[in-house]
């Protein structure tokens, strides 16, 4: 890919991301991340419960061209919340 068009190289972005940061340059709702992150597609620099959530540059640069790991992103997110408005009797998982 010519460098001049990736995403990254337009603006300085930090090493170390918050979640409105994190959840812009994955193209989800602030709310929404929450989601992969506890499924672990897309873990947070550190797993404390209590602590604030960042996220390292790094590894959104590499979810970024990664079209398997920003479908999972998408289906996790798409099943929580038919999960969530369906009930559990109708459970919509990650194999659909």
């Amino acid at each position: 890919m010519n460098p001049q068009f990736k995403p990254f190289n337009k603006i300085r972005i930090p090493a170390r991301l918050y979640i409105e940061q994190t959840a812009t340059l994955l193209g989800v709702k602030p709310h929404d991340l929450e989601i992969p992150a506890v499924r672990k597609i897309i873990p947070p620099l550190i797993q404390e419960k209590n602590a604030v959530k960042y996220w390292a540059r790094v590894d959104l640069e590499a979810i970024w061209y990664d079209r398997r790991k920003l479908m999972l992103i998408s289906l996790a997110i798409c099943a929580h919340w038919h999960n969530e408005n369906h009930g559990s009797d109708e459970e919509m998982s990650l194999a659909e």
